[in-house]
């Protein structure tokens, strides 16, 4: 605990003191952090380009460099959170990894609400050097990350992942580790702002899992939910309360958003998106084949509310 909260004390100064260099540089410097840095800072020219930003891809390859320096971060990850904690700018893997975990678990507890036996629950997701990340949310929650050379290939490589899983995704974070020539890499940081803990949403109807009986003509969705069984209870219990049968899940959502369909042979459907604006897209992709579907709801996992959704 001591060994987390010093290292909270020394990244607040650190970032505190270096978001004082936002904007233009002075004379003979050049800019360095921004992007999923959280601050901005300069540093010294000096023999060759200074960098950490994409052009230093095309310096590279134009020019032989005396000294190289390695750009290792590394990706942490919490059950209980919605985004990724992420600390580069080290010169060797080892020390990235154990700074990801530390940051993950100083948001956790800190920010998070998360207890001290929580917090052990923030591990390591990979670790690289040297490329680009991308981090992609799918229909249910769930995040997936690839890397490239730049944003445009590890953007394409981590939704393909994604549609190989059978899910859609969108892309809601980068981050961007290339080496850099003449001065160690700067140290930066990703650390999710407001409330960054997982928010659940379930969908219930009566009877079985199965979409084929006619009973299944309301759903009902609750949301704003801490935990996936929360919603879930939380949604049964209304189901059953209102139609006075047994009901089941029909889905389960963290952070995203809940569909409810209506395909053109009369049933209903439920799926899920991870932003409005994939709602019709993703809703004609899973409507089925010779079959045309109305969308009749879209509710917010966020959104704290009973929803008695129906007839249809």
């Amino acid at each position: 605990m001591i060994r987390i909260f010093a290292l909270f004390f020394f990244l607040s100064l650190t970032f505190h003191g270096s978001a004082r260099a936002e904007g233009n540089c002075p004379p003979g410097t050049v800019p360095i952090g921004g992007g999923n840095s959280g601050y901005e800072g300069c540093a010294q020219v000096s023999d060759g380009p200074a960098t950490n930003n994409q052009d230093l891809v095309d310096e590279l390859k134009k020019k032989k460099v005396k000294k190289r320096f390695d750009n290792h971060y590394a990706v942490a990850f919490h059950p209980d959170s919605s985004d990724v904690f992420i600390m580069g700018g080290a010169t060797k893997r080892q020390p990235a990894e154990k700074d990801a975990r530390l940051l993950c678990g100083i948001n956790m507890l800190l920010k998070a609400g998360a207890d001290e036996a929580s917090v052990e629950q923030c591990s390591v997701t990979f670790s690289s050097f040297n490329n680009v990340a991308s981090f992609a949310r799918g229909m249910n929650g769930d995040i997936f990350y690839a890397t490239g050379v730049d944003t445009s290939v590890s953007d394409a490589a981590v939704l393909a992942n994604c549609r190989s899983q059978k899910d859609y995704c969108l892309v809601f974070r980068h981050w961007v580790a290339h080496p850099t020539i003449s001065y160690a890499p700067t140290q930066e940081t990703q650390q999710p702002e407001g409330n960054f803990r997982k928010v659940y949403a379930a969908a219930a109807w009566q009877g079985e899992a199965s979409p084929t009986k006619s009973a299944k003509s309301m759903i009902f969705v609750t949301g704003g939910h801490a935990s996936k069984a929360a919603a879930e209870n939380s949604a049964v219990e209304l189901c059953q309360q209102q139609t006075k049968n047994a009901c089941s899940i029909a889905r389960s959502v963290a952070d995203t958003f809940m569909i409810v369909a209506h395909q053109s042979d009369g049933r209903i459907f439920v799926t899920s998106s991870p932003n409005e604006d994939l709602v019709d897209t993703i809703t004609k992709e899973v409507c089925g084949v010779g079959l045309t579907c109305a969308v009749k709801a879209v509710v917010s996992a966020s959104e704290a509310e009973s929803n008695t959704l129906g007839p249809f």
